[in-house]
């Protein structure tokens, strides 16, 4: 998708399945093979791209309402 100023624009769909990828190859992979980081920073890594899965998600099915909310705190800005 490109936007008017020329940008390329990913898709909500995309980044969500961009974001499940990335979970799956560090499952994969483990905390050793990741800088060796420990299991608890691990999981929470996990459980935050949980999370930013379920938001992009959540805004792909309320994307006109994200849109809305969006140009209004833009304009809010611009004042």
């Amino acid at each position: 998708m490109i936007d008017p100023g020329g940008k390329k624009r990913h898709s909500l769909t995309a980044h969500a399945a961009t974001i499940r990828i990335v979970q799956q190859l560090l499952r994969t992979a483990g905390p050793r093979k990741c800088g060796g980081v420990r299991q608890s920073e691990f999981d929470a890594l996990l459980v935050e791209l949980d999370e930013l899965y379920d938001l992009v998600t959540w805004l792909e099915l309320h994307r006109s309402e994200f849109v809305e909310w969006r140009a209004g705190r833009k304009r809010r800005d611009d004042e």
